[in-house]
């Protein structure tokens, strides 16, 4: 297993229940095919986990994170929240 790079505490949950989780970012490195992956891990929330890949370790760390922050403002299966409980979720105009 590869070295935790960042974390984020978040809730998570549906409208009255939420739970406290933690985000996960691991240090980007390269496997044996010369690929550069970056793990991004949704404790509890494994659906959502996965290998992030790039060009190089700096382009798999900012394909992570644009990954990561997708999830957490878009989802409402779970929907993210920010510890003070206000939602991650962005509401936009149709």
């Amino acid at each position: 297993m590869h070295k935790v790079f960042a974390s984020c505490p978040v809730l998570y949950g549906y409208e009255h229940q939420k739970m406290k989780s933690e985000i996960l970012v691991f240090q980007p490195h390269m496997n044996s095919e010369g690929e550069f992956i970056c793990r991004v891990e949704f404790r509890d929330i494994e659906k959502y986990s996965k290998d992030i890949f790039g060009e190089d370790e700096i382009h798999a760390l900012d394909c992570a994170i644009t990954f990561l922050n997708g999830v957490r403002n878009n989802s409402k299966d779970p929907e993210f929240f920010f510890m003070d409980g206000s939602t991650m979720f962005v509401h936009r105009d149709q």
